[in-house]
């Protein structure tokens, strides 16, 4: 299993489409977790963590919750502008190292473990950096391969770690021309199959996997039999179980 930041989950889902009434089901899961109980809402989650981090001694600076984490970007910005000496600031929005970890390591293992059958990958825009990363990757390997991203339906949404593209500060390196379609999730059908995911499938994930589940199983529904989807499980869903 490949592991995300801060050891979050990087768990593969293939969807195949089979012919059995036209049914799109998983497949395949590599690797997965237990299961866990429905989720708290994001102000709950963002005290839980405020008042862990404290008791670590932590000094936080608050921004924006209206503007999500273009705010604490911002922030972030000026700081590390202003002290280089003390800050280090990754930039994970503009660091062709996000894009490239994909493209040199997700993009293959998605490859040999569908042993090349895929011909559809689908998955959420954050930093952009799995869906570039893959995408280029993939394309490359087979140019008939679709690329279809995923973003909130709307600004103001709780699909934590997902952006909408038209209303935030948009990655530098993100690659529209990547994508062979847009698609967009509610809030409400992410948290939804996040919970469906940890009842039925036992993966503890939030509500940006489920959003991506989501989007792929629609896609999945409009394909012609043999078509072969995956996604990406991007987040865990610990931090948000009671």
């Amino acid at each position: 299993m490949s592991a995300g930041p801060a050891g979050s989950p990087l768990d593969v889902l293939v969807i195949e489409k089979s012919g059995l009434g036209g049914q799109a089901g998983v497949t395949e899961r590599l690797d997965n977790f237990p299961g866990f109980p429905d989720g708290i809402g994001g102000a709950e989650f963002a005290d839980r963590l405020t008042q862990q981090a404290r008791r670590f001694g932590v000094e936080l600076i608050e921004t924006d919750p209206l503007q999500s984490t273009d705010g604490a970007q911002l922030v972030a910005r000026e700081l590390s502008a202003r002290e280089p000496e003390k800050y280090f600031y990754p930039d994970q929005y503009n660091n062709p190292a996000n894009w490239r970890a994909h493209y040199e390591g997700t993009a293959p293992e998605i490859w040999k473990q569908t042993e090349g059958r895929i011909t559809h990958f689908i998955a959420g825009l954050g930093t952009a950096g799995t869906f570039v990363g893959i995408s280029r990757r993939l394309k490359e390997l087979n140019p008939a391969i679709r690329a279809i991203s995923m973003q909130p339906d709307s600004p103001l949404h709780g699909l934590e770690g997902l952006k909408h593209m038209a209303s935030a500060l948009v990655p530098g390196i993100y690659d529209p021309a990547l994508a062979d379609q847009n698609v967009e999730v509610s809030t409400v059908d992410g948290q939804e199959m996040a919970r469906r995911l940890a009842r039925e499938e036992g993966l503890l994930v939030g509500t940006s996997s489920g959003a991506n589940v989501f989007a792929a199983l629609r896609l999945a529904l409009s394909l012609p039999e043999g078509s072969v989807v995956v996604t990406i499980l991007c987040d865990g869903g610990e931090r948000y179980a009671e």
